[in-house]
């Protein structure tokens, strides 16, 4: 592409190629940036895995219980090559110069890993029509940590850092799901959902900014928790020895203690909404699965 390119030539494995590389190098004008080089003898990541559990049956409910440990070896990180272990005056590790104006080095191993464990809990009553209702849930406690990232500039080698929550490390997961016969034929249905989190990066500046105040302990803050519930009504009708079925649905209810939240949808696609409490509680008719909507209104704002 034009580029300032140095073609590979065996030649540079002996030390006198070597030499004439530095040389030639050294008076070459090439532009600046950084360098990143993989060991000849850079291993391929792989885990161990390992999991158990056990099955049983209460009557029509069934029941499991498992547990998964998983241990990753030999994962890319990234670290600067020539950095040395003097500070300077500003407080920063020294690097090294390098010739023709290059940057810094960056140079891979396989000093990342990470370790991951859960619980896996589940309970599931099938539906069927002589019962009319059918239900299951599904529970993961897991731990998921990991040492190093992809790349790493705060600590002289990967190994020298703690194993920290990573971004997989959602500590509480739980599926719901649910199914009842109703009256004159309908069906509801539901499907929940929440989250506890996942951690977030965090860099800790309250001792100040300077390279030795300024601290990366890794994700250690988890993000806001998710819930999501879906409803479904459905209704199936029989004409003339065939069956049709005519459903609505309200995705992502939610309430709060100020606000409501859903979606609107249609065959076109989905609209997101949100009412104060005080006027969803104040409708003449309560929000239902299947209920068809007109909204209508202006373009307004929310002052803050």
């Amino acid at each position: 592409d034009g580029r300032p390119t140095v073609i590979f030539d065996p030649i540079y494995l002996t030390p006198g190629g070597f030499a004439d590389l530095q040389n030639s190098l050294a008076v070459s004008s090439f532009p600046s940036g950084e360098l990143r080089v993989i060991p000849n003898d850079f291993k391929t990541p792989y885990t161990d895995q390992f999991s158990i559990g056990i099955r049983h049956r209460f009557g029509a409910v069934r029941t499991s219980a498992t547990f998964n440990w998983t241990y990753g070896h030999d994962q890319v990180a990234y670290v600067p090559l020539n950095r040395g272990n003097v500070f300077n005056d500003g407080g920063f590790y020294e690097y090294l110069p390098l010739i023709n104006g290059y940057g810094n080095v960056v140079a891979a191993n396989n000093d990342r890993k990470s370790r991951y464990k859960a619980l896996f809990l589940q309970a599931d009553k099938p539906y069927s029509e002589a019962s009319g209702w059918g239900a299951g849930l599904a529970y993961t406690l897991a731990s998921s940590k990991g040492r190093g990232f992809e790349f790493n500039f705060d600590f002289p080698y990967v190994f020298d850092r703690p194993f920290v929550p990573n971004y997989g490390d959602e500590r509480h997961r739980l599926v719901v799901n649910g199914m009842v016969n109703l009256p004159m034929g309908f069906r509801l249905s539901t499907l929940a959902t929440y989250g506890s989190g996942v951690p977030i990066f965090l860099i800790d500046a309250r001792e100040g900014f300077g390279p030795r105040d300024i601290k990366f302990p890794g994700n250690v803050l988890d993000q806001k928790s998710f819930f999501q519930i879906d409803l479904r009504l459905q209704k199936i009708f029989k004409v003339l020895g065939s069956e049709f079925t005519i459903f609505g649905e309200v995705f992502n209810l939610r309430a709060g203690r100020a606000r409501v939240w859903f979606e609107l949808r249609d065959e076109r696609g989905a609209l997101p909404c949100s009412m104060w409490r005080r006027d969803f509680d104040a409708l003449p008719a309560p929000l239902a699965d299947g209920q068809r909507v007109v909204a209508a209104g202006g373009c307004d704002y929310y002052p803050g």
